[in-house]
């Protein structure tokens, strides 16, 4: 009947939320009225008090739902407890939502390490503030600045040693080429030698076969000779014996 009127426990107790304390722990002005309200209605003061806290709580970490969530996310994987987000008993608004904003401030440092290569949540603990874990990325940052120069300076020496040694293989192979050009030219001037010798052989030969043929062509000059001086002496020879035997037929 009294929630139908009005008068029932959650509606005072809305009513009397601006009434409470900043630790909502006692209502400051629960006049004679609301005392005879409560006689009437058969609800005491601490009745109201208690469910307005609830009420007004309820009310806050509600409003604080997407902060709570954010939170929770940012700060995963860290050592920072991330639970028990709503206002805690005795809690002013104030604190807590300063509690919030500490936070919120820690778990968007964090975010921002995340995009740092090499960047380890779990270093975070649970006592650290946002400039502590803002200088964790930083670290991690120098970190990885040092160790792309080492790299650079890694690579730069291996491609140093590559060209090092494409240079000392082109020099070893140029001096291969050099020696196999004086193999060749050595082979040629050999083979220039021998048939120099070989010409000269030729030409001896030749020499050689046109003396003996000389020889032979004044052998041959000196038998035709002879032999013409032979037929001439056995003609003459005959002419000779035929005018003999012409005397003595006379």
């Amino acid at each position: 009947m009294w929630d139908m009127l009005g008068l029932g426990l959650k509606s005072q107790a809305q009513g009397e939320i601006n009434n409470l304390n900043d630790t909502r722990s006692e209502l400051e002005n629960y006049d004679l009225g609301d005392r005879f309200r409560g006689f009437i209605t058969g609800v005491s003061q601490e009745d109201v008090q208690k469910k307005a806290r609830e009420l007004l709580e309820k009310k806050i970490n509600s409003i604080s739902k997407p902060d709570q969530g954010t939170i929770t996310e940012s700060l995963s994987g860290t050592g920072i407890d991330a639970t028990g987000l709503n206002i805690r008993e005795g809690e002013t608004q104030e604190a807590y939502d300063t509690r919030l904003s500490g936070l919120k401030n820690r778990g968007a440092a964090n975010l921002r390490n995340l995009g740092i290569e090499g960047y380890d949540p779990s270093q975070v603990t649970a006592n650290m503030g946002t400039s502590e874990i803002m200088r964790l990325g930083t670290t991690q940052q120098t970190t990885n600045k040092n160790t792309e120069k080492a790299e650079a300076k890694t690579e730069q020496l291996r491609q140093e040693g590559i060209v090092a040694d494409r240079e000392e293989s082109g020099k070893t192979e140029r001096a291969k080429i050099r020696a196999d050009d004086r193999a060749a030219q050595r082979e040629d001037n050999n083979l220039t030698r021998e048939l120099a010798i070989l010409s000269g052989d030729r030409e001896m030969a030749i020499q050689q076969m046109n003396a003996d043929l000389a020889d032979k062509r004044m052998d041959y000059d000196r038998e035709t000779r002879r032999m013409d001086k032979r037929s001439a002496a056995i003609a003459q020879l005959m002419s000779g014996l035929g005018s003999l035997g012409g005397a003595f037929s006379l």
